[in-house]
């Protein structure tokens, strides 16, 4: 929708005064209603980069964590690495 504002001006050139003030409206609306839209999503994707980057590292400090105890050999309960079923790793 920005880019059919932008060419407002240019595009629609139409020889009824009332219907072209009625486009050039449309086109301004459209240009300041795009912008604020981009910087909407903007922030709500680097938001959510901040949070998955959050997510990611509080993954990744669990399963080495995990590692840890699995791979512990005087763990009373460490019998080896499992065959089945396969235990998935970070």
């Amino acid at each position: 929708m920005i880019d059919l504002a932008s060419w407002e001006p240019v595009y629609f050139q139409v020889p009824d005064p009332v219907a072209q003030k009625s486009w050039h409206r449309f086109g301004v609306e459209v240009r300041k209603a795009g912008s604020a839209c981009v910087r909407a999503v903007d922030r709500a994707f680097h938001l959510s980069m901040i949070g998955l980057l959050g997510g990611s590292i509080g993954a990744t400090t669990t399963s080495a964590l995990i590692d840890v105890i699995i791979d512990d050999a005087a763990d009373p309960v460490y019998k080896g690495e499992p065959i089945e079923p396969p235990q998935p790793r970070l």
